[in-house]
């Protein structure tokens, strides 16, 4: 991939700095700890080592919301953001839900424009349960994330977008990032579909890419 955004002649990151070197395998190796770290989270919600921040956070998510959105709008509810649906704004509320394991995540609310739930129906008709829906979010996110880093990084091109691209692990580290991950937010995503929204796309020639209006009225669901 790096020769691929600034050509056979560029040089690694560190090539011939030996302290440069050092540091970025030192990174490298961050990077696969920490991605290992929230994997596992995002598989085993019993994973003790696993939450970027502990303590209440460890079962507090955004993703629920939009499930249990989705399976409102799915039962005919007429106000999917009507405050006594969830008890993050109404204390007594009592919600419930059809996909296992996601009873005591209920809390949030949706507060996302309609077109939002989109893709919340399609992970309820899946019928999967919330594991299993948690792990395939997780992995959405992180495939967008670094599909749009690369994209980025072809749109800077050159050695300074190969370098820009190689040193994203820091971001990818991140605990801003880390945290996105673990809460289920769909911020990221957004984030991600709007760098495609100026036009690019990782692995489309100029004549094939992504319309960037389309892109962008995507991301703008947020």
């Amino acid at each position: 991939l790096f020769e691929r955004l600034a050509g056979e002649d560029a040089a690694l990151p560190g090539a011939g700095r030996p302290v440069v070197a050092a540091l970025w395998i030192a990174l490298g190796l961050g990077c696969v700890a920490q991605t290992a770290r929230i994997a596992t989270f995002m598989t085993d919600d019993a994973f003790a080592q696993g939450p970027t921040i502990a303590g209440f956070w460890d079962h507090h998510m955004c993703l629920p919301a939009y499930l249990q959105a989705a399976e409102l709008n799915r039962a005919g509810d007429e106000n999917v953001y009507h405050a006594h649906h969830y008890p993050g704004l109404t204390r007594d509320a009592q919600p419930t839900t059809a996909i296992e394991g996601m009873d005591h995540y209920l809390e949030d609310p949706f507060q996302y424009p309609p077109q939002f739930l989109l893709l919340p129906h399609a992970l309820v008709a899946s019928g999967l349960d919330f594991a299993t829906i948690r792990t395939l979010w997780f992995a959405g996110q992180a495939l967008l994330f670094i599909g749009a880093a690369f994209a980025l990084a072809r749109y800077v091109g050159g050695k300074h977008g190969a370098y820009a691209f190689a040193w994203m692990p820091l971001v990818w580290i991140a605990p801003v990032t880390m945290f996105n991950f673990q809460y289920g937010q769909a911020h990221l995503a957004v984030i991600a579909l709007a760098v495609l929204a100026w036009d690019v796309s990782p692995f489309l020639g100029a004549a094939d890419r992504i319309d960037g209006g389309t892109a962008f009225n995507a991301a703008r669901v947020e």
